[in-house]
């Protein structure tokens, strides 16, 4: 009796979140959560890895900071408007219509603690739909 006898072998079946619209949900909720990381914290700065070449032409893996633009602007009456992006374009959420305006949410609550909870309801509304 030899080792592969003992061992039991099943049909390979690859993930079901490998789909593309999966794998574009998943983008979009990491990228809403550096949103939120953003606003609440500000020595947040996201990072990414880039090859850089020496003088003496050796090349080695440098984090470095990405240039991320801020999702949302703030007005004076404490009303925010949050434009979601997908890569550098924004979303259409209706037709021509591109942002969320928080009027019918919590008031005399900094803008900070409304966008994390907007931002977690979209991501729970993202979540939802893969269901």
């Amino acid at each position: 009796m030899t080792l592969l006898d003992k061992v039991n072998f099943i049909a390979f079946n690859p993930l079901a979140n490998n789909n593309s619209i999966a794998v574009r949900r998943r983008k979009l909720i990491t990228k809403i959560n550096e949103q939120i990381q953003l606003a609440t914290n500000k020595d947040y700065s996201p990072t990414q890895h880039k090859w850089v070449t020496d003088e003496d032409g050796s090349q080695r893996k440098v984090e470095v900071a990405k240039r991320d633009k801020r999702w949302w602007t703030a007005s004076v009456d404490g009303k925010i408007n949050l434009v979601m992006c997908y890569g550098s374009k924004p979303l259409e959420f209706a037709n021509a219509k591109k942002a969320f305006v928080d009027n019918y949410y919590i008031q005399n609550v900094s803008y900070i603690i409304k966008l994390k909870i907007i931002g977690n309801t979209i991501i729970k509304i993202i979540r939802g739909m893969d269901k």
